[in-house]
């Protein structure tokens, strides 16, 4: 496969949305390509909630994951991240975490209040 121009210039690939493609025992297969080179790219969705465990930001509840694989589910917008997420932990408990798209976090002030930007 050649070299592609978008990573060159931009330091990673064009991607399409991910978008479910299959199934395996239950569990959810997602797709992404780039639109400069046409590289594919294929992740399982394994998530794992906890049934009553929540973690409360700006006063918004969302429900705290338990385990993620590779890819995960934004809390904000529910959409699957397969780019590399932020992740929130529970600062009382360790078990409880959070995952977003940057632009999620930094559309609801998560970013601002951890003092973070996200790179344009």
């Amino acid at each position: 496969m050649e070299e592609c121009e978008h990573e060159i210039f931009y330091g990673d690939h064009d991607w399409t949305e991910p978008k479910k493609v299959d199934e395996v025992n239950g569990v959810p297969i997602y797709q992404r390509k780039c639109r400069c080179c046409g590289l594919v790219e294929e992740e399982p969705l394994v998530v794992e909630f906890w049934e009553d465990k929540f973690i409360e930001i700006g006063g918004k509840k969302y429900k705290a994951l338990k385990a993620w694989g590779n890819i995960s589910i934004c809390a904000e917008c529910g959409k699957v991240i397969m780019d590399i997420p932020l992740i929130i932990w529970d600062e009382k408990d360790k078990t409880k975490a959070l995952t977003f798209h940057f632009e999620c976090a930094e559309k609801i002030g998560l970013l601002k209040k951890l003092g973070l930007n996200v790179r344009r």
